[in-house]
Parts: C-alpha cells; sequence; structure tokens
C-alpha cells in the first residue's frame, strides 16, 4: 500500500516489521461509493473495544459513519 500511495514523496516508509516511519505516521482504509452501510454512535460503541471506559460517551443518536 505505501507505494500505490506514492508514500515516499512525502518521506514515509515501511520497515520489514511494516512499520510506518515516522513513527507518528497513520494509515487507514475509509470506505467511498454508493449505499455503503451507516451505524448510529451507539451501534458503533457496541463494537469498540474501548466502550466502556470511552470518555465520549453518553451517545447521541447522530450516525457516527454517514
Amino acid at each position: 500500500m505505501v507505494e500505490v500511495a506514492s508514500a515516499e514523496r512525502i518521506g514515509v516508509k515501511l520497515t520489514s516489521a511494516c512499520m510506518l516511519v515516522p513513527v507518528k505516521s497513520v494509515s487507514m482504509v475509509i470506505g467511498l461509493g454508493h449505499g455503503l452501510p451507516t451505524w448510529t454512535h451507539a451501534q458503533a460503541c457496541e463494537l469498540c473495544a474501548s466502550r466502556d471506559t470511552c470518555r465520549l460517551r453518553p451517545l447521541d443518536s447522530e450516525p457516527a459513519i454517514a
């Protein structure tokens, strides 16, 4: 993916252990397109490993992903 994103042109490299350098670099996948599923904040929180300690609770009913 690093090659596809042309990350080296901005100084981001991938180590043999698949870590990004510099360390503060982040990679993610974002779904774009029509007909993608949506979730409310409550539904997204139910799947989250940090749901019991999250400081962002209480939840509202706005979609987490639109």
